[in-house]
């Protein structure tokens, strides 16, 4: 009666363990929640998958549910365009990188969720938590000796007390 018991126990238990998969279990869904937000806040955020379709528009703060996969091993990437009036437009390139439960499969999920589920699934990969534009007014670009950026800016947008350092430019 005991061995029965373990042996239906074990037929229970094992197939399970063989089809569970780290990745997925720990780390969610396909699809990833990403925090989308600027500095100063109310730019306008346009992201676009890797073809330069656009999937997503809206006012910082936002978010956006991305599916972490563009197919089987293959991770996502996406750009997150920021603009807002009075300040250069930034570009945030957003790309899937390997999720770290991905290699509990080693221990846990076996060659199942290593090689079919995670990857399917794309529950392999993970996305930044948020993505944050800092927008800055001025343009820089390089000085002569490309070792330090200069800035442009308005002289009426400069504390005071930097005055002393003002080059000008013609």
């Amino acid at each position: 009666m005991k061995l029965k018991y373990i042996i239906r126990s074990a037929s229970l238990v094992v197939p399970s363990l063989l089809l569970c998969n780290c990745a997925t279990i720990f780390g969610g869904a396909t699809k990833k929640e990403v925090k989308l937000s600027s500095n100063p806040p109310g730019a306008i955020v346009r992201v676009t998958d890797k073809n330069g379709d656009v999937i997503h528009q809206g006012v910082t703060p936002t978010s956006i549910a991305l599916t972490r996969s563009a197919g089987y091993f293959t991770p996502a990437s996406y750009n997150a365009s920021f603009v807002k009036k009075g300040y250069p437009q930034q570009n945030v390139d957003l790309k899937a990188s390997v999720n770290p439960w991905y290699f509990g499969n080693i221990v846990f999920g076996g060659l199942i969720g290593l090689v079919i589920v995670d990857p399917l699934t794309g529950a392999m990969w993970t996305l930044d938590d948020e993505c944050t534009a800092q927008m800055q007014t001025g343009t820089t670009a390089k000085n002569d000796s490309g070792s330090q950026p200069v800035r442009i800016v308005e002289r009426s947008k400069i504390p005071k007390e930097w005055e002393s350092h003002l080059v000008a430019v013609r």
